[in-house]
């Protein structure tokens, strides 16, 4: 479990966008990116190169419904 003060100021390596934590898997998701970051020994694992690829049937909204928040698009930085 990650407690959940620490996950309010977790964010993207890639996309600087808020992660969502799924408990289930002990995993980190960034839908803007895609990307899906393990949490190993409670530690977040942010290297985009240890994330995996989120599967679009992990979840099934359509990208425009994915982002949490309406600005996360825009600040997007490649």
């Amino acid at each position: 479990m990650i407690d959940p003060s620490l996950l309010n100021h977790l964010v993207c390596p890639k996309t600087k966008t808020k992660l969502e934590y799924w408990p289930d898997s002990q995993e980190l998701v960034s839908r803007v990116a895609g990307l899906v970051y393990p949490i190993r020994q409670g530690i977040p694992v942010l290297i985009p190169s240890q994330a995996r690829v989120l599967d679009a049937n992990a979840y099934n909204r359509p990208l425009h419904q994915r982002l949490s928040r309406s600005d996360e698009l825009s600040n997007y930085k490649s």
